[in-house]
C-alpha cells in the first residue's frame, strides 16, 4: 500500500476550510464540516493499519524476548543410562620375569631377564646370566639395561654392570612377543660377533 502523504493531506485539508467558511449557514456546510472530520479519522485509521505514522516514518514493530526450548528425554522406569567406562591403557606385556637361554660365543648361557616399566612409557631391565647344564662353565654375571616398547618390537640397550666376570661384554637386545608369554629375537650390539639369538618365557 502506498504510504499516505500527510503534508498534502493537511494541505487539502486546508484548502478545504475556506471553501466551507463561504458555505451560507445551513444548508450543506454542517454535512461538509462532518464529512471532513470524518475523512481525517478515516485517514488516520489507515495510516495506523498500514504500519505508517504521521511524518512519513514506519513503526518498528517490538522484538519479542528470545524463547528457550526445553527438550525432555523420556526413558523407560526403571532403566538408566549410563556410558561404559573408558578404556584404560593396558601395561605392556614385556613387564615382568622373564626365563631361558641366549647364544653367544661361549655357547648356550641361561638367562633371567627382569623387565620393569619406567615413567614416560620408558622401560628398565637386569640382564642375569647363568650356567646351564649343558655349558656348565659359564661364570654367572648381571647388569642393567634400559629400553622402548612399541607395537614393532622391544629395544633394551645396555647401560651398566652390576656383576661383571672377566672376559664378558655387555650386549643389546631386539625382539617382539608371541603373544604374552615368549619374548624373543637377536643379540646386538659392539664385539658380539660370536652371538645370535634370544628366548625367554614367563
Amino acid at each position: 500500500m502506498r504510504p499516505i502523504d500527510w503534508a498534502a493531506l493537511m494541505m487539502g485539508l486546508a484548502a478545504l476550510v475556506p471553501a466551507l467558511a463561504a458555505v451560507p449557514h445551513g444548508g450543506w456546510r454542517r454535512p461538509l464540516i462532518g464529512l471532513s472530520c470524518l475523512l481525517a479519522v478515516v485517514a488516520l485509521v489507515v495510516a495506523m493499519v498500514g504500519g505508517r505514522v504521521p511524518g512519513g516514518t514506519t513503526a518498528t514493530p517490538q522484538a519479542s524476548p528470545t524463547s528457550v526450548v526445553r527438550v525432555w528425554i523420556r526413558t523407560r522406569p526403571g532403566r538408566t543410562t549410563s556410558l561404559p567406562p573408558p578404556t584404560a591403557t593396558r601395561a605392556p606385556s614385556i613387564v615382568g620375569t622373564w626365563y631361558g637361554s641366549y647364544v653367544c660365543s661361549q655357547g648356550e648361557t641361561g638367562l633371567r631377564l627382569v623387565i620393569e616399566s619406567a615413567s614416560g612409557g620408558a622401560l628398565m631391565a637386569t640382564f642375569n646370566f647363568y650356567p646351564v647344564p649343558s655349558n656348565p662353565d659359564v661364570p654367572s654375571g648381571s647388569f642393567g639395561m634400559t629400553g622402548t616398547y612399541s607395537p614393532t618390537g622391544v629395544v633394551l640397550t645396555q647401560d651398566y654392570w652390576i656383576h661383571q666376570p672377566p672376559g664378558y661384554i655387555m650386549v643389546n637386545l631386539f625382539g617382539t612377543l608371541q603373544g604374552d608369554d615368549i619374548f624373543s629375537g637377536d643379540i646386538t650390539g659392539a664385539n658380539t660377533a660370536g652371538c645370535t639369538t634370544f628366548s625367554v618365557s614367563k
